[in-house]
């Protein structure tokens, strides 16, 4: 066992065996059956698109356990299926962000119909986690108009999931199959589970630790006031799983992506907080860098020199399905792998997940210490709240100081498991503390109620808000590649660093504890960095801080380096110093406010009789509360068998009256259904009401039924869950009351002390059987008073009437002295369950009469036997003729004064006829095809009450279909079908809106679920489909179902799919002739081509349109400059081609863009260029651009050229372009002469002459290239 010295506060630990015959054999995903379930086609509307959720009609679970190697995570026996863009409801649920206001969205629920979520965003990541993995999100909240509901979301990269707990019940929505990307989901109720096998909790036993136990006595828990402000803790939790848990999530024998895991632990953790925030107001994290923790190979968990250093950071055998398991000293070790890998001054609470059957282990009150990681739990399908709340709950619910709540000494009770002091549940209890499923004939159920015991909460509150242990800094240097460096420098914040040899007179335990002294101030005992190693060694050495000035400090990490490339060192914490962290690493103050309990005064009881409490609670926010009564007695030393006989003392009533039963299946969902919850109802029976009404108590004789065999019968296990004092005694109670806050959940409590008296038992013993009494006479009710008549107990009592067999009480019949007597008049309501209660005035006692009895109405009530009717149509006979009721035995004024009235069907009413007692039933019955049941009241004066029902069985409205579709369609595109729906004139008309319609292939199977619109009138059914294929001809067919039905062959329309070659190819372009860089005219003359025949051509001239549809373009009088011309060929599919042919070219500017400085003489001619030219003569003379040539790439003169023409130079910005001369054999004007650049270039353009012969320029021309 550990060492007192490394463990210096006093823990008890907590052990699960791992026995592995309890658990049936499954391989890495829960078991199913061969057969399929059916997808839940009920109550939902064909084309139903509930926000982002778009129904699959027709779809169906694969049969097989996986799917590509995922799992199929549930196996609903009904359910509806739906395609969800899980992209966007990310995007909807982003603004439900931490701190926000709270973001609506909409999901469909188990019925088909739209429910709407508030919730806001409840991270189960730390911040820093949550920022590199904003793919997982998890959500909080309720469902709108139903306040105590509770809600519970997340998506991740395996898609969404919702857990739903509520009045109506518990359903949720689950991807199909747990794979990345995921986007089936189904929508079930989670009663729709089949109820396979029970999955059997591992037996559980407790282990003290070598240091002295935690007293039983816990200090007053500071619970939050009632009506002050709640507090929220958060704990950073370190979780770390082994390659077994990355295995059962991952495909062909691999583990899963890291993504994958890191996302399964986020949706555990998400139940286990809703179960934390709602009692506790505990919220926990994954701590940053929980990326690590995820020990997915052998390498990373067993194998040497990994995440922990030199030793591996678990033994294989630890680890192993066979020989491994949860243990004390895997409870030391994981300590040792999380201070390495994270380290102790970066969390509050540490838990290991194994994917083995290892059980659960933990160490109590560790949260904030130095043990704060010692907490394991190892399943093979590590899922569901079999997990989440049957093991990780409760072990973390150990590390947060809670007990054992149980009392039973059967099974796993045994052995010294059970606590006395917070002893507080019969048997194996319930609650998340007790031993559910694991006691043997101790057992009260097979798995845990999401719920922790009161007597829980005053634990872990009262070690949350204790004040903080000091403890003593130790950390670890692991080190590698030491054999490399020759000197450690080691390093502190805000101090110089210290370098010393690796020679063993420098490296050594005397001289790094002096280094670390010189460093840090404090002395340090130096010792190996795994326990098996030695002081000193290559693998790196531990610092504790316990000497003198050094203990109790909060010590920053000291850090090495070494003077080789190959050299690492890293600091782990296994212990940090100074004050721990048990009350969270945040307490925030939220804004929620806790609820105020009010329990009933304290008072006498007589034996063996069943009671009542009910209390009250308020709510300064105006939260809607659940409540929840519990006994809060101990059963001291020694503890008692669920069957003992003795009730002298210890606990007799369970935490929820009821057994939870939760079949395997259920148990590996989140949020299993069926398990026990608080309610809205702040009264209740003990023993419960249910067991009272069967006489399944031990009421009448003091015992319950007799206990034998290895499995008790359900009716034995309920009677001595709640069992009545046969002894003078007394009994604590408590009511809790929960508002339910999704961020940080408000509890408040009251207690009320009642004292067992000797009196009773107070017994009804009227009506023992099943009789008939007449209603409107008189009858005596009888009860055996037992000595209750004493001013200690009730000298009053209520007689009270029941007309539905116990289940309400809503009729006072006398309210008299208890005296064991009193004639009532029996009501004129007929029934066949009436039931009598009578109970104490001014205290809680009460009693039932053991049958239910008959009260015969004088005025009788005659209806149909059973009626036929299609939907919408009225009830009638063979005739025709209305469907009556009839009243007899009242007189004139009596039937005068009657009312009936029909339920339990829509539409449907009753109307006198006439003077008569007849009442016919009229109106068009509105009610899903079906059977239904009619029931018929008829109310009077005073008292009378008559009621009958009577089946009625609706067939589907006969519907006319006809077809408004196409009659061809072009296969690869979208198409809409469409039909009229009319429904045939019979005299009593529907609306066929609400007909669901889908269209069908008579030979290829469903085409699609039509949306109808419209007026009743003038219905319309449509739905798009996009056909693929070969070409055909199809039958397309009409089949209405729900409140209307028609399947005609002869409403049927042949569609030909065909096949359309569409031509969206554009051609291209080419000039067959295009015009010249630098042009000799001011005339345009291009022609163009284009790759497809029959192309027509657009063209465009500086961006303006320009004819050229037959590919000639011609255009004169252009003005000079530099200008674009664009063209495009346009096939005759009209597919235009998108990248036009261009031409840049520059028209050239006359004489007038020159200037003549010295002997030019400009003359006039019709024939040149510009209508005149430059003439020079003499030598040398001089002719200059008007103004800068600006970026010119092509640079050009416009001349005349003969055999008399003489030669010039050119000059551009200073720079020499040549000598040019121009003569020719030939006489031309308009030539264009090219000067020669050699990049793009601006300035002055100067022309001179070099001879006395005859030089002519008739312009200048330059192009700017694009």
């Amino acid at each position: 066992m550990p060492s007192p010295r490394v463990r210096p506060t006093p823990l008890v630990l907590l052990l699960v065996a791992a026995l592995g015959l309890v658990l049936p054999t499954l391989g890495q995903a829960p078991a199913t059956g061969a057969d399929v379930p059916g997808p839940d086609g009920g109550g939902r509307d064909a084309a139903a698109r509930i926000g982002l959720f778009a129904a699959l009609d027709g779809y169906a679970l694969p049969r097989a356990d996986r799917v590509d190697g995922a799992p199929v995570r549930v196996r609903p026996e009904t359910y509806a299926a739906y395609r969800l863009d899980v992209a966007g409801l990310a995007r909807q649920l982003a603004g439900a962000a931490p701190g926000a206001r709270s973001v609506r969205v909409q999901v469909p629920g188990p019925d088909g119909a739209a429910r709407t979520l508030s919730v806001v965003e409840d991270p189960v990541l730390q911040a820093g986690l949550q920022a590199a993995h904003p793919e997982i999100r998890t959500y909080a909240g309720h469902v709108v108009g139903d306040p105590r509901s509770t809600v519970r979301l997340d998506v991740t990269p395996l898609g969404f999931h919702a857990s739903v707990r509520g009045p109506e019940g518990a359903w949720s929505v689950d991807p199909a199959v747990d794979a990345p990307g995921e986007t089936t989901h189904v929508v079930y109720d989670r009663a729709a589970l089949p109820g396979e096998e029970e999955l059997h909790r591992v037996a559980e036993g407790l282990i003290r630790a070598a240091t002295p136990g935690r007293a039983s006595g816990l200090p007053a828990a500071a619970r939050t006031a009632p009506g002050a402000l709640v507090q929220r803790r958060t704990f950073r939790l370190a979780l770390v799983t082994d390659p077994a848990y990355a295995r059962y999530f991952g495909t062909g024998g691999q583990p899963a992506d890291p993504d994958v895991v890191l996302a399964q632990k986020a949706v555990l953790l998400n139940r286990v907080n809703q179960i934390y925030n709602d009692d506790l107001a505990i919220h926990m994290v994954l701590v940053d860098g929980s990326e690590e923790l995820n020990l997915d190979t052998a390498a990373k968990a067993t194998g040497p020199d990994g995440p922990c250093g030199a030793s591996a950071c678990f033994d294989a055998a630890d680890l192993d399905p066979e020989t491994g398991g949860c243990t004390g000293a895997l409870l030391d070790r994981n300590r040792f792998v999380v201070g390495q890998i994270i380290g102790a001054d970066r969390y509050d609470v540490g838990h290991l997940m194994l994917g083995i059957n290892g059980g659960g282990v933990a160490y109590l009150g560790a949260v904030g210490g130095a043990d704060k990681a010692g907490g394991c739990t190892g399943l093979p399908f590590p899922t569901g709240d079999f997990m989440a709340i049957d093991y990780v709950a409760h072990e973390l619910g150990h590390q947060f100081a809670g007990n054992h709540t149980f009392n039973g000494t059967q099974g796993a009770c045994a052995g010294g498991n059970r606590n006395g002091g917070t002893s507080v549940e019969p048997g194996s209890g319930s609650s998340v503390m007790a031993y559910a499923g694991i006691c043997d004939t101790d057992d009260l159920q097979p798995h845990t109620d999401p719920a922790f015991s009161q007597r829980t909460i005053d634990e872990v509150t009262a070690h949350v808000t204790d004040s903080p242990g000091v403890f003593d800094e130790v950390q670890t240097i692991s080190m590698t590649g030491f054999d490399d460096v020759d000197e450690l420098t080691f390093h502190y914040p805000g101090a110089e660093p210290i370098t010393i040899g690796t020679s063993f007179l420098e490296y050594n335990s005397l001289n790094i504890s002096s280094t670390v002294y010189r460093l840090t101030g404090f002395r340090p005992t130096v010792v190996g960095y795994d326990a098996l190693l030695p002081p000193v060694s290559a693998d790196g050495f531990t610092l504790q801080f316990n000497v003198s000035a050094g203990r109790g400090v909060d010590v920053e990490r000291v850090t090495v380096t070494g003077d080789a490339p190959g050299f690492t060192a890293t600091t782990g914490v296994q212990v940090q110093g100074g004050p721990g962290t048990n009350q969270g690493f945040l307490v925030e103050e939220t804004a929620n406010h806790a609820p105020t309990v009010t329990a009933p005064v304290d008072r006498t009881i007589p034996l063996r009789t069943p009671f009542e409490l009910t209390g009250s609670a308020t709510d300064t926010d105006g939260d809607a509360l659940t409540y929840l009564w519990e006994q809060n007695d101990t059963g001291g030393t020694t503890g008692a068998q669920l069957t003992s006989a003795s009730t002298a003392s210890g606990p007799l009533f369970r935490v929820f009256g009821t057994a939870a039963e939760v079949s395997k299946e259920e148990s590996l969902t989140y949020g299993s259904p069926d398990l026990n919850l608080a309610t809205d109802d702040p009264s209740r029976s003990f023993p419960d009401l249910a067991q009272v009404l069967s006489g399944n108590t031990n009421a009448a004789t003091g015992s319950c039924p007799a206990a034998s065999g290895e499995v008790l019968a359900r009716e034995v296990v309920e009677c001595y869950s709640e069992r009545l004092p046969t002894q003078t005694r007394s009994l604590s109670f408590r009511l809790t009351a929960r508002d339910g806050f999704a961020t940080g959940g408000g509890t408040q409590y009251d207690d009320v002390t009642l004292t067992v008296g000797s009196a009773g038992p107070f017994r009804v013993t009227s009506q023992p059987a099943a009789t008939v009494v007449e209603g409107g006479t008189t009858g005596t009710v009888t009860w055996d008073v037992a000595g209750t008549s004493a001013a200690a107990y009730a000298p009053q009592v209520r007689i009270l009437l029941s007309t539905d067999g116990g289940e309400t009480f809503p009729t006072v019949l006398a309210t008299t002295a208890n005296d064991g007597s009193e004639q009532v008049t029996w009501p004129r309501t007929g029934t066949e369950r009436a039931r009598l209660r009578v109970e104490a005035v001014d205290n809680y006692f009460y009693d039932v009469n053991r049958a239910d009895f008959t009260i015969e109405s004088p005025v009788r009530l005659t209806v149909p036997v059973a009626a036929e009717v299609q939907h919408s149509d009225p009830l009638v006979d063979a005739a025709g003729e209305p469907l009556a009721v009839e009243v007899t035995g009242a007189d004139a004024e009596t039937l005068d004064a009657l009312e009936v009235e029909v339920g339990g069907v829509r539409g449907v009413s009753a109307v006198r006829r006439g003077d008569s007692g007849l009442f016919d039933l009229v109106g068009g019955l509105t009610d899903a095809p079906g059977t239904v049941e009619a029931t018929v009241t008829v109310s009077g004066p005073e008292d009378l009450l008559v009621e009958e029902t009577f089946p009625v069985t609706v067939t589907a409205e006969d519907l006319d279909v006809r077809w408004t579709g196409p009659s061809v369609a072009q296969l690869d595109e979208p198409v809409t079908l469409s039909v009229a729906l009319t429904e045939p004139d019979d005299g009593s008309p529907g609306d066929p809106r609400a007909a669901a319609v889908t269209l069908v292939d008579r030979d290829g199977g469903q085409l699609c679920t039509a949306t109808t619109a419209g007026t009743a009138a003038a219905a319309t059914a449509s739905c798009m489909i996009t056909p693929t294929g070969e070409p055909r001809t199809i039958t397309v067919g009409s089949v209405v179902t729900g409140t209307y039905a028609a399947d005609d062959r002869g409403d049927d329309a042949a569609l030909d799919l065909v096949v359309t070659v569409v031509d969206d190819v554009a051609p291209e372009t080419s000039f067959v002739t295009a015009p010249a860089e630098i042009l000799s005219s001011k005339r345009l003359s291009a022609s163009l081509l284009s790759s497809e025949a029959g192309s027509s051509f657009r063209c465009t001239l500086d961006g303006r349109a320009l004819p050229c549809a037959d590919g000639a373009v011609a255009v004169d009088r252009l003005k000079s400059g530099t200008r674009v011309l664009e063209a495009a060929a346009v096939d005759e599919a009209g597919n235009v081609d998108a990248t036009p042919v261009r031409a840049v070219f520059a028209v050239p500017y006359g004489p007038g863009g020159l200037k003549n400085l010295t002997g030019w003489k400009r003359v006039k001619s019709s024939s040149a260029f510009g209508g005149s030219f430059w003439r020079s003569d003499p030598r040398g003379a001089l002719l200059t651009s008007k103004g800068k040539v600006k970026k010119a790439d092509v640079l050009a003169l416009v001349v005349s050229t003969g055999r008399k023409a003489g030669s010039i130079t050119v000059d551009l910005g200073r720079r020499d372009l040549g000598r040019y001369s121009l003569k020719t054999d030939e006489t031309r004007d308009h030539v264009v002469l090219l000067l020669d650049l050699d990049r793009r270039r601006s300035g002055k353009l100067e022309i001179r002459t070099l001879s006395k012969k005859d030089v002519q320029i008739e312009g200048i021309a330059w192009l700017t290239r694009p």
